[in-house]
């Protein structure tokens, strides 16, 4: 019994002893846990509030690339100028440093500083930004974007970011509007690159093969590359073509991919000719015969703006603001002509001063524009504007007031005969009514059964759909006159005509011009200026004249020396040069020549030449139209802001709010001396089909409409002609840039049209009338770069059930994208680099 309650007592004063100790791990673990809790709060808030800093940073960086896209669309040109950028600063930052800003400089603000209160994110976050613009010539210019975060007026992470604003130039193929009934023709492997419309593509499939199309590829048959290939394959579009669209008309009445399709979901529904299903889902293999990487590579994106105007590619082949007068212009040295490079003279074309723009094209429409090269291999810019008159012994000749004669004209009287009826008599004659007929008919009628838009398959092309007249069965009336049977009485002659009393002439006397040696002519009293010999008595010496053309040209001389070709009274500089060996005849790299009547026939030439220090910068720019383009385009040397020399791509503009135009007759190849001999035509030309393989060449053309108007029929310019389209001389010089072969090559970029300030658009790339109403079927038109077009032209109409004018094959060229430094940009910014730092531990304090 004893040993029972002592059991007892030792097993309650264990449980003691437990719970004791329970008691003090629990009292441990509280106050541990009690001294970790703070902590943890601590890391969380500031881990909050890092994130925070990372969020209000960056709002900053996006606030200042939304103000470089507001100002880049504000601006005709899409041009940021150095003065936005230095305003954009000294309010958001509060200075403007050109050099960017050091982590140093972020200073330490009241909370209720304006500049914090302007940017703010709530109550306790704000930012501040900077930009720095580069010192580029070009128009593509790198920005460093830089934003720090402020937590009660004290900066905290900063972002810097690297942004430039991209070029028209990434686009293969850029349509800002498809008109309503313009379809582009697909075929395999029609274009190679991305593709954009501030609309909705209309496309067409040529035929259900199109989807099973296949090609032979190293012997084995294989599926047909689709339409759209290459790596940067991708279709953007900025609107879709809608399930309830009525202009054109929904027919299958599905969304599909939002693009329209002839003969499928407009037109003639026929679900063969679209890549989905009738309730709308993809058809994989179909878009894959569309483009490479299928459906996932059509999207819809923002819309991509044109600009207004490019007076900036006109300020930067002046130089400087143009002159605004007349008289300013014609002030000019050495009679300069229309063909202009400004000097820092303050007037074109002074022999020895220096360059300060690039070529300025104006006065009347240019007739022809040559990219022709010399012997050495420099670029010769050569414009042809109508012809002038030159003195020519040849064709002189004498006038004279030469007496006039006359002689006098007699007619005697004479006898005509007459005639009266023998006899006459009362005829009955039946009279006629109108009767009325009718009967059903079934026939192909437009005007009365109405018509129907069908779709003709061109091929690679803006293709027009055709009106076609509809079937049904109409009733037709139509009235004969008949006799009605009763009969009325008319008088006439029954007994033929016998000879009346003769009628009687009087006679006539008048005078009449004669010759003096014509019998009876006396002196009229009269002279008249006439061309006479020599020993005429008062003859008056007229000087003979002829019309030569009137070209204006200028040399870009690059890499080596320039030898100008001597003629007996040649002119350099307004010296005339006495011999051939004359070292002013020897121009030296890195100069620019003009030659005005850059012409010779077989009595003179009459080139008179201007030597001018410096490099032009590679813009042409014209205030007229410029017709006739072709040769061989080799990028302008520029000297950047350290002094290193290089090439810049050659940008060929027109003033597209004048509206002038450029028409393409042939091709337009690039010019390549480089170490791959596969690259070469033989002629230092890339050879047709090979990529550019560096951008010192890359061509662009801007102008409001960029037209293809070759100078024979469209179906000589297929890849079968091997003609040489450019034998013998131009203007009696020999042409370099030419000797084309299989159709129409042009290894470039161009851009046509804008958008007017109503925001329409005007002007477009597409063929001339004169192109597609020949009847003449197709021929190549070969683009080795890219198409920027205002508006969807036509490049093949259907006439007599086929397509006139031209197929068109679209090779992407990258290097034009990237390198095409003078072509405007889109009011799009890509990041090229987006760096994220603290400016130090410990700053969250109450202030």
């Amino acid at each position: 019994m004893q040993t029972s309650r002592r059991n007892k007592r030792k097993q309650r004063g264990s449980i003691l002893l437990l719970s004791i100790f329970f008691l003090i791990v629990l009292f441990s673990l509280s106050v541990a846990f009690f001294r970790i809790i703070p902590s943890e709060f601590h890391s969380a808030s500031n881990s909050r509030r890092q994130i925070q800093a990372t969020y209000a940073a960056d709002a900053g960086i996006r606030h200042a690339v939304t103000f470089l896209k507001a100002t880049m669309s504000s601006n005709d040109s899409h041009i940021i100028t150095p003065a936005q950028i230095a305003t954009f600063n000294n309010k958001r930052f509060g200075s403007d440093n050109p050099s960017g800003v050091e982590d140093s400089n972020w200073p330490k603000l009241s909370r209720n500083d304006p500049k914090l209160l302007d940017q703010k994110v709530d109550e306790d976050w704000s930012y501040l930004t900077h930009i720095r613009m580069n010192e580029s010539p070009f128009f593509r210019r790198v920005y460093e974007v830089e934003a720090a975060s402020y937590y009660r007026g004290r900066p905290i992470t900063v972002i810097r970011t690297t942004v430039q604003n991209e070029s028209f130039a990434k686009y293969a193929l850029f349509y800002d509007t498809w008109n309503a009934n313009f379809i582009f023709s697909m075929k395999p492997n029609g274009i190679q690159g991305p593709l954009h419309t501030n609309g909705f593509f209309r496309l067409a499939v040529p035929n259900e093969a199109f989807w099973s199309a296949t090609q032979v590829k190293d012997g084995a048959t294989v599926p047909a590359d689709p339409w759209v290939s290459g790596p940067l394959a991708r279709m953007t579009q900025a609107k879709t073509f809608s399930i309830n669209s009525t202009d054109p008309a929904n027919t299958l009445g599905i969304t599909g991919d939002g693009m329209q399709y002839a003969n499928g979901n407009s037109f003639q529904a026929n679900l063969g000719l679209v890549p989905f299903t009738e309730t709308g889902s993809p058809i994989s293999n179909r878009y894959s015969k569309i483009i490479d990487g299928g459906r996932s590579n059509i999207t819809q994106i923002g819309k991509v703006d044109m600009p207004q105007s490019n007076a900036d590619l006109r300020i930067k082949a002046w130089g400087t603001t143009p002159p605004g007068t007349t008289a300013q212009w014609n002030s000019t040295v050495n009679g300069a002509g229309t063909v202009l490079v400004n000097t820092d003279a303050g007037q074109p074309n002074v022999p020895g001063a220096k360059v300060n723009g690039g070529i300025f094209i104006r006065g009347s429409n240019a007739d022809e524009v040559l990219l022709d090269l010399t012997p050495e291999g420099h670029q010769v810019t050569r414009v042809r504007q109508g012809s002038y008159s030159v003195a020519d012994a040849t064709r002189n000749s004498y006038e004279a007031n030469v007496p006039l004669y006359h002689r006098e004209v007699v007619e005697p009287a004479r006898q005509e005969p007459t005639w009266d009826c023998a006899s006459w008599s009362n005829v009955q004659v039946a009279n006629y009514h109108s009767v009325q007929y009718s009967e059903e008919r079934t026939e192909t009628n437009a005007s009365r059964c109405g018509t129907r838009t069908e779709y003709v398959a061109g091929e690679g092309g803006v293709n027009q759909p055709i009106q076609v007249p509809n079937s049904c069965t109409f009733t037709v009336t139509w009235s004969n006159w008949e006799p009605d049977g009763t009969f009325r009485t008319e008088r006439q002659c029954t007994g033929g005509y016998v000879p009346g009393p003769p009628r009687q002439i009087p006679e006539n006397r008048y005078w009449t011009a004669a010759q003096a040696s014509d019998a009876g002519a006396v002196p009229s009293g009269q002279t008249e200026r006439r061309t006479v010999n020599a020993d005429y008595p008062g003859a008056v010496l007229i000087p003979g004249k002829r019309d030569i053309q009137n070209w204006n040209s200028v040399v870009e001389v690059n890499d080596t020396d320039y030898t100008i070709p001597w003629y007996s009274g040649i002119k350099v500089n307004g010296q005339t040069i006495p011999s051939s060996s004359d070292p002013r005849l020897v121009v030296p790299a890195g100069n620019t020549v003009t030659i005005k009547s850059d012409f010779k026939d077989s009595v003179g030439d009459y080139a008179e030449y201007t030597v001018m220090e410096g490099s032009i910068n590679g813009v042409v720019f014209s205030d007229v139209h410029l017709y006739n383009v072709r040769g061989t385009a080799k990028g302008s040397k520029y000297e950047d802001s350290e002094g290193n020399t290089d090439y810049s791509g050659k940008v060929l503009a027109t003033n597209i709010a004048a509206g002038k135009n450029v028409e393409i007759r042939d091709s337009i190849l690039q010019y390549y001396n480089g170490p791959d001999a596969s690259k070469n035509d033989g002629s230092n030309r890339l050879a047709i089909g090979q990529s550019s393989p560096d951008q010192k060449h890359i061509f662009g053309i801007f102008a409001n409409e960029v037209l293809i108007k070759p100078s024979g029929l469209s179906n000589t310019y297929e890849d079968i002609d091997t003609a040489w389209r450019e034998n013998g001389n131009v203007g009696g010089r020999p042409f370099r840039g030419g000797r084309f072969r299989g159709g129409i090559n042009v290894y470039g970029v161009l851009m046509a049209g804008r958008v007017d300030s109503s925001g329409n658009s005007v002007g477009g790339f597409g063929a001339h009338n004169n192109a597609m109403d020949s009847n003449d079927y197709l021929g190549d038109f070969n683009l080795y770069g890219g198409i920027i077009s205002a508006h969807a032209k036509l490049t093949q109409k259907t006439v007599g059930g086929h397509a006139n004018g031209f197929r068109l094959n679209l090779n992407y060229d990258e290097i034009a994208a990237e390198f095409l430094e003078y072509l405007p940009s889109t009011n799009n910014f890509a990041c090229l680099r987006y760096v994220t730092y603290g400016l130090g531990a410990g700053v969250f304090t109450t202030q």
